[in-house]
């Protein structure tokens, strides 16, 4: 916040890529004169060397934008957008941007979620079934959320995840085990409490997130 404070003006976009539904709506809270959208990011990199990120794949993409209702001209974006392009990294403006982001949540979640609370890696999700099971109740709970909040999940979602859980390499394991292995501060608000919060919100029965949430010290529910 205070980078921004000092950082930003009239002419800056700014777009969190965090793991979160609320960044966006938090920092407009906190800096209105700020052209704040919501945003999130498709990338997995690894901690390659000192000082060094590397990509897994090439893909490297930002969503972002404001939801219908909320949208506003702002002459700087085709500009931002046109330099984001020239850095190789596809960008896509969304007027639905909320539905994107729960989208894009989903997997990041559920396999945060999972892992983490049995601090497993890729491989037993892959191929243990209660650790595989515990992933896709997940996903059953997310879908019924997204229903009664109307974020426009499809059917198809589901085993798009599946998929991509089975790509992943074996030892792969989310960054909020990591984060909480190390004690650095981590994720659990963004990717396990903000879901129990929103399923709260729409009344949506959600025991597996909830077994998870308050395995980890779930106990303060905030405004979404």
């Amino acid at each position: 916040m205070p980078i921004l404070k000092s950082a930003a003006n009239n002419q800056t976009l700014v777009v969190p890529i965090l793991n979160s539904l609320c960044a966006g709506h938090y920092l407009r809270k906190q800096l209105p004169h700020l052209n704040i959208y919501d945003g999130c990011i498709y990338i997995t990199g690894f901690l390659s060397g000192h000082g060094e990120v590397s990509q897994y794949n090439q893909i490297f993409r930002i969503f972002y934008g404001l939801d219908e209702g909320e949208s506003r001209y702002d002459p700087h974006r085709t500009r931002i957008e046109r330099e984001v392009l020239e850095s190789k990294i596809d960008i896509h403006y969304s007027s639905s941007i909320t539905n994107e982001i729960f989208r894009k949540s989903t997997f990041t979640s559920a396999f945060a979620s999972g892992a983490a609370y049995y601090n497993k890696q890729a491989s037993d999700l892959q191929s243990d079934a209660p650790y595989r099971q515990l992933f896709i109740s997940l996903l059953k709970e997310l879908k019924q959320i997204s229903v009664f909040a109307n974020l426009g999940l499809k059917e198809s979602f589901f085993e798009g995840n599946l998929r991509i859980l089975d790509s992943l390499s074996a030892d792969f394991t989310a960054s909020l085990q990591k984060d909480l292995l190390q004690q650095k501060p981590d994720e659990r608000n963004e990717l396990v409490y903000d879901i129990v919060r929103l399923a709260e919100k729409h009344q949506v029965h959600i025991p597996c997130h909830t077994l998870v949430a308050n395995h980890f010290g779930y106990s303060q529910p905030l405004d979404l």
